[in-house]
């Protein structure tokens, strides 16, 4: 069975109510899929990820007026409801579901609580994760949901937590890092959310997200530096009674900056040089970690060594390269053409890099 969830589009907008839909116990116990019955099963769920949902839940509606304990049908037809944003009627049938003794006690948690969050519910819908968490702990889509609605509420600290808990279950989903930027630059930082978006990058180099994330990486890297005839302006304002270990990147990013507007670099790609700026600042995290300050945090404990080690391994510049794809520049496509196997090296290497999460 193909246990894919929908996950929630993030977007900020405080919401509160209290909590009203009580959680069904597991009571009762599932039929068995008749040969048949998976047979259609699958070939619903084709349909469903051919995006042809009414005809899924046609598929499914008929397979449990046959058996209406078949835990499996009412599963995938929650899901499909769910994927054709019918969320009364994703929640209906997750509820049906939760009723029954089975292993998708936790994946039915999460599809009641993606619909009970778009049904204006957030509170319930933390109430269902959390209860998918303790029926199993270890699905990194239900930290993640969870985290979504959390950030929704402005409960960034709790949002954290859980994307944070998301990403040691599965280093490998960008959509952690995505939304993790942008909690960060909520909160008004600079850095946190650079490496984050580099991360996502390395992960979805190429798709409608990744040009937002490109663009917005850009911005953070050009923040503070300005240009007025030949005279470079640094703002520093903001450093200088900064108490954050971040400040001492956050002006060797800035000055790296401040001297890619320089004359001399005029004609240069501006990717390029940005690449070259970000390359160095890797450099700088794989030095002896005793010249630095003592930093403690998601970034630092866990992407800075990730950074640091593709540097050092030669990696660094061809996976800089790689996440710069979608502006589209001539250089940085050439680049990537003339360098393919360097680059499907790095690639290689990033997808059998060891996380070191304890």
């Amino acid at each position: 069975m193909k246990y894919f969830i929908l996950a929630l589009v993030s977007c900020l907008c405080l919401i509160g109510c209290a909590s009203t839909i009580d959680i069904p116990k597991a009571e009762k116990t599932p039929s068995a899929s008749s040969q048949e019955e998976s047979s259609d099963i699958e070939h619903g769920i084709a349909l469903n990820d051919n995006g042809n949902y009414s005809g899924a839940i046609s598929i499914y509606e008929q397979t449990l007026a046959k058996d209406p304990d078949n835990v499996e049908a009412l599963y995938e037809i929650a899901l499909s409801h769910l994927r054709n944003n019918n969320f009364s009627k994703c929640l209906e049938y997750s509820l049906k579901g939760l009723e029954y003794k089975s292993q998708l006690r936790c994946i039915l948690c999460v599809l009641a609580g993606s619909a009970l969050d778009d049904l204006g519910k957030p509170k319930d819908a933390i109430a269902f994760y959390k209860k998918g968490i303790k029926e199993n702990p270890d699905i990194y889509i239900t930290y993640f949901n969870l985290a979504i609605t959390y950030f929704k509420l402005g409960e960034m600290e709790d949002s954290e937590e859980n994307f944070i808990k998301s990403i040691k279950l599965n280093p490998n989903y960008s959509s952690n890092y995505f939304q993790l930027a942008q909690l960060y630059t909520h909160q008004g930082k600079q850095l946190q959310p650079l490496f984050c978006l580099c991360r996502f990058l390395t992960l979805e180099p190429n798709t409608d997200r990744s040009k937002m994330a490109l663009r917005s990486l850009e911005d953070i890297m050009d923040n503070g530096v300005t240009k007025n005839g030949a005279t470079v302006e640094i703002n520093i304002s903001s450093l200088l009674d900064s108490k954050s270990p971040y400040t001492v990147l956050e002006l060797f990013l800035k000055s790296k900056t401040a001297l890619r507007t320089e004359e001399n670099n005029a004609n240069k790609p501006q990717d390029e040089l940005r690449i070259q700026n970000l390359n160095d600042l890797f450099g700088l995290l794989a030095e002896d970690k005793d010249k630095h300050p003592d930093y403690n945090d998601f970034t630092s404990k866990y992407l800075f060594p990730y950074f640091a080690e593709a540097y050092k391994t030669i990696h660094s510049e061809s996976l800089l390269y790689y996440i710069f794809q979608n502006g589209n520049a001539p250089a940085t496509l050439n680049w990537l053409t003339k360098n393919k196997t360097k680059v499907d090296n790095a690639v290689k290497w990033d997808a059998g890099y060891k996380w070191n999460f304890n």
